[in-house]
C-alpha cells in the first residue's frame, strides 16, 4: 500500500487521538500510528531495493530488466493520418545479378517425354536456371 492510500485509510478510520479523553490511549493511538507509517515506508523502500536486485540478477542472467513504464503524455495537436504519412519516394535499386556476369560454358535443353505427363497438362513455358559447378581437372605442366 501505496503512503497516500495508507494515509486516506487511515482517515476514514475517524480517529483523532486528540479528542480521545484519556491520554494513555491518545498517546498509544499516536505512537501506533507512527509505527504503521513508519512500518509503510520501509516496506516501500524493501520492495523498491528487491526489485533493483531482481533487475540485477536478471542482467547477470542475460535477460531483460523490468521495463519502466511512463504515463501517457496528451498532445492537443495530434496530426491526421495523411499529414503524418507522407509517402517517401522509393530509391530504384540497381540490379546486381550475377547471372550476367556468369559465362555459360554449356546450354542444354531438357526434354519431357508427353507420354508420361497427364491428359490435362498445359504448358506454361520455360525457365532458365544456372547451375554453377567446380570443375577439377589434372594440369600438368614439363620444364
Amino acid at each position: 500500500m501505496d503512503p497516500e492510500a495508507l494515509k486516506q485509510t487511515l482517515a476514514s478510520l475517524d480517529i483523532n487521538p486528540d479528542e480521545i479523553k484519556d491520554e494513555r490511549y491518545a498517546k498509544a493511538f499516536r505512537i501506533l500510528f507512527a509505527i504503521i507509517e513508519t512500518q509503510n515506508e520501509e516496506i516501500e523502500s524493501l520492495k523498491a531495493e528487491n526489485q533493483r536486485l531482481r533487475d540485477e540478477v536478471n542482467l547477470l542472467k542475460g535477460e531483460q530488466t523490468k521495463p519502466k513504464i511512463r504515463g501517457s503524455k496528451r498532445n492537443g495537436d495530434i496530426s491526421s493520418e495523411k499529414e503524418r504519412r507522407t509517402k517517401k519516394s522509393k530509391k530504384t535499386r540497381e540490379s546486381n545479378s550475377r547471372k550476367d556476369k556468369i559465362e555459360i560454358h554449356q546450354t542444354e535443353t531438357c526434354r519431357v517425354d508427353r507420354s508420361t505427363l497427364p491428359d490435362d497438362a498445359v504448358f506454361k513455358g520455360y525457365c532458365c536456371i544456372t547451375i554453377r559447378d567446380i570443375v577439377v581437372k589434372p594440369r600438368n605442366t614439363n620444364f
